[in-house]
């Protein structure tokens, strides 16, 4: 390997990269004043006026939409990436005990929403 090979590698342009915004970031921190916080420094504005911070409670109204994205979008990336495994097995028996699973758990999925949905809850019926 010759000296514009290694310069022209993707690795070396990365280390190049990183040791570039590591020195403009230390150098700009060495430049700027330091910070000082206040009370009119750290609180929030919202135009110039002054709303005192208060507790919003946390309401998941889409839960079940976020729960059915998990499902079905994460485990069937998984059968996908699982089925390319080359495997000893002629039937490939791993993608079909894959497949039962996937499937066992989509079920599992939709009970527990549908429970939720009925009002129960982890310990019963929710009034």
């Amino acid at each position: 390997m010759d000296f514009l090979e290694i310069i022209a590698s993707p690795v070396f342009a990365f280390f190049l990269a990183l040791l570039t915004t590591l020195s403009i970031y230390y150098l700009g921190r060495k430049i700027a004043p330091p910070f000082r916080p206040n009370k009119d420094k750290v609180a929030p504005y919202a135009c110039g006026e002054y709303f005192p911070p208060e507790k919003v409670p946390m309401k998941i109204i889409f839960f079940q939409y976020a729960t059915l994205f998990l499902v079905f979008d994460i485990v069937a990336m998984l059968l996908v990436f699982s089925m390319g495994i080359p495997r000893e097995d002629p039937l490939r028996m791993n993608v079909v005990y894959m497949v039962v699973l996937y499937i066992a758990v989509v079920l599992l999925t939709l009970y527990v929403l549908m429970r939720r949905r009925l009002g129960y809850g982890v310990y019963g019926k929710t009034d």
